[in-house]
């Protein structure tokens, strides 16, 4: 018994030290085909990407200069984790990820900021300002959101109207939810544009109800586009929007 407990140990010594001299380039091999990166250091521990980038729906996104470092336990149980960082402008990404068996993937101690316009890549909303995502906890189950403690804080929002931009104000949004049912709380912080409601998240089906209103809903520039997705109130107005991801 003692001779299975001492070759099992050298076992796991020699993967450990195979794994830490891995060139970083295998790192590569292992993504799937949507995550590009380039000018890779360093090693399966540790590395370095000069340049790293995600295809969305076709559309590539910048993530830039990237470094991970892996979690030795993590990979012996099957579930690698690493803390990931990246930098490009003043888009920050920093927190840990790991992967599990069945395809489910984590998120803990994330934080994330970045320019919104990022958003007129996949809708088109023409915004403006920036956002900081805190991330206590999510997991996605299946490419479906199944549990996540999180804030967003969208400052110095603003709408690109053709005769200028809008100021809109702060705003924060609260979401939290687990066994796939994941509910959210839309607050102003400050502005002249107020914005209050929830969104709700089950499975792949979404729903938003939100009360807009405010000085700002009187512009010219912005008052069009609200009318598009929204039903006007004495106040402003409410907006109620519901489909599938």
């Amino acid at each position: 018994m003692s001779r299975v407990r001492i070759f099992t140990g050298i076992g796991v010594l020699l993967l450990a030290l195979l794994i830490q001299q891995l060139p970083s380039r295998v790192v590569a091999s292992l993504l799937p085909q949507n995550v590009q990166l380039e000018g890779v250091a360093g090693t399966l521990w540790q590395g370095t990407a000069a340049r790293a980038a995600v295809i969305v729906d076709g559309k590539r996104f910048v993530l830039g200069r990237l470094s991970w470092r892996l979690e030795p336990l993590s990979v012996l149980t099957l579930s690698p984790a690493a803390h990931i960082a990246s930098v490009w402008g003043s888009q920050r990404f920093d927190g840990r990820v790991s992967l599990g068996l069945g395809g489910t993937a984590s998120l803990e101690d994330v934080s994330l900021q970045l320019d919104v316009r990022f958003l007129r890549n996949l809708l088109p909303l023409y915004v403006g300002g920036q956002v900081q995502v805190t991330v206590l906890e999510a997991l996605i189950d299946d490419r479906q959101l199944s549990t996540i403690e999180a804030r967003v804080v969208w400052q110095d929002a603003v709408w690109a109207a053709r005769q200028g931009d809008v100021a809109l104000g702060n705003y924060a949004l609260d979401v939290s939810g687990s066994d796939g049912a994941v509910t959210g709380s839309i607050i102003t912080l400050s502005g002249p544009l107020v914005v209050a409601g929830d969104l709700a998240l089950e499975g792949r089906d979404w729903q938003v109800d939100l009360e807009i209103s405010g000085p700002a809903v009187a512009n010219e520039g912005l008052r069009p586009s609200l009318s598009l997705f929204g039903v006007p109130n004495d106040k402003g107005f409410d907006v109620v929007l519901d489909g599938q991801l």
